[in-house]
């Protein structure tokens, strides 16, 4: 717009135009006639981009910055003026949604120093080290640079520095379905360099930390950490499982069969005697199933020292004793003379079982024929295996712990335990 109060000559015009809402930051143009090879005021040569302003006392900041044809037939020229930039920060910028601050730089072509390493020389416009929290909203923190075309006029001059800044840090609460538990997940911008090492940062149980790339300016540090890392137990759930359980003892049978012949002959009377026998036991076979369980869970940060706590007070199912019956006879008779002897172990099926009397059957032809008979048996009655058993289970039997690594270096500590109720024989 043409200055209010002032009528151009018709040589030269000032235009002025608000680059910025700084008024100082003024971005004008003066018209020049072209005529017999000379550019009004600037002779025969038109000043180089850069120049500074004749008027040093009302113009001293600005310089030229582009010139361009004012009319068709070339004879009026437009030679336009701007200052460089003061004191942008204080209104350069925009947020948007809150997310993320944007902040426009124009500044000189030869100015602009590209390097990600932050340079001392205060007459270059250097790039910050990412994560650097801006001057004004300090909730930002600087993310990366693009370079824009601001166009003609100041495009021969300056570029546009679009400078962008992050809300950092930010802290999200995640659900993580391995722990059954929400996470806080915060994520910092940081600079290009940035390492955990560096920062002397290491994982450990429930806070994990990671960095990823976020572009050439800077990275993205995620710490991923549990609001409780001490043990804590998960919903109970149950179920229903297999499970092999031994035959149950219900008796055991010695049966044995005994025969006896005398002969009578010229030397006198002989006799011959012979007995065999063997145990019979009697069993009954567990139900398939399969039988209710419970599973109870926790998350630790120390399995070791859960399970041996859990072990601790766990009702176990035994396992089945090695048991053997042992016999001894012996038989014998001195008119006629006879002696026959035996010893013999059986080994009781694997099983559980109640008190077990050995009782004993069995068939002998002695016809009235003396002889004696001594018999062993050991031990009788067999004992209850494991002590106590009646012949059922009824309870709760825990029958396998489980360790699985799960989220944040954490552990999942799993107990299952049959739920018995005198319906496994």
């Amino acid at each position: 717009m043409i200055r209010k109060g002032q009528q151009p000559t018709p040589q030269r015009q000032s235009v002025l135009t608000f680059a910025s809402p700084k008024v100082k930051d003024i971005l004008f143009y003066e018209t020049e006639k072209a005529t017999k090879g000379k550019y009004g005021r600037y002779g025969r040569k038109i000043p180089e981009y850069g120049t500074k302003h004749y008027d040093k006392t009302n113009w001293p900041d600005h310089e030229l910055v582009f010139v361009q044809p004012d009319s068709q037939d070339g004879q009026l020229l437009r030679f336009y003026y701007a200052a460089e930039r003061d004191k942008q920060d204080d209104y350069n910028y925009d947020l948007r949604n809150g997310q993320e601050l944007i902040r426009t730089y124009v500044v000189r072509r030869e100015d602009y120093d590209d390097s990600t390493v932050p340079t001392t020389d205060p007459n270059l416009f250097s790039i910050p080290a990412g994560g650097t929290v801006d001057i004004k909203f300090g909730s930002y923190k600087f993310a990366g640079d693009s370079i824009i075309n601001l166009g003609e006029p100041l495009s021969s001059v300056y570029i546009g520095v679009q400078r962008r800044f992050l809300q950092a840090p930010t802290t999200d609460e995640i659900f993580d379905a391995s722990l059954e538990e929400t996470v806080n997940v915060t994520k910092d911008v940081v600079p290009i360099d940035y390492t955990l090492a560096g920062a002397g940062l290491s994982n450990s149980a429930g806070l994990n930390y990671a960095v990823s790339n976020g572009n050439r300016y800077h990275k993205i540090l995620v710490t991923r950490e549990l609001p409780t890392k001490t043990d804590r137990q998960l919903d109970t759930l149950y179920g229903a499982q297999k499970y092999e359980f031994p035959v149950r003892l219900d008796s055991a049978d010695m049966v044995y069969r005994a025969a006896w012949v005398t002969r009578a002959t010229a030397a006198g009377t002989t006799a011959q005697f012979s007995e065999d026998f063997y145990i019979d036991f009697d069993v009954t076979p567990p139900k398939d199933g399969p039988f209710k369980s419970k599973i109870e869970r926790w998350i630790t940060a120390a399995p070791e020292t859960l399970i041996d706590t859990i072990l601790a007070g766990a009702n176990l199912i035994p396992k089945p004793a090695v048991e053997e019956v042992s016999v001894a006879y012996a038989a014998y008779s001195s008119s006629p003379p006879m002696a026959r002897a035996v010893a013999r172990q059986y080994r009781v099926p694997p099983s559980f079982h109640g008190s077990v009397n050995v009782t004993v059957n069995g068939f002998s032809n002695t016809g009235g024929v003396g002889y004696s008979i001594n018999r062993s048996i050991t031990p009788d009655p067999i004992p209850a295996s494991p002590p106590g058993f009646t012949g059922n289970f009824s309870g709760t039997y825990l029958i396998d712990v489980d360790v699985s690594k799960v989220a944040l270096d954490m552990f999942l500590v799993t107990a299952t335990s049959l739920v018995l109720s005198n319906n496994v024989y």
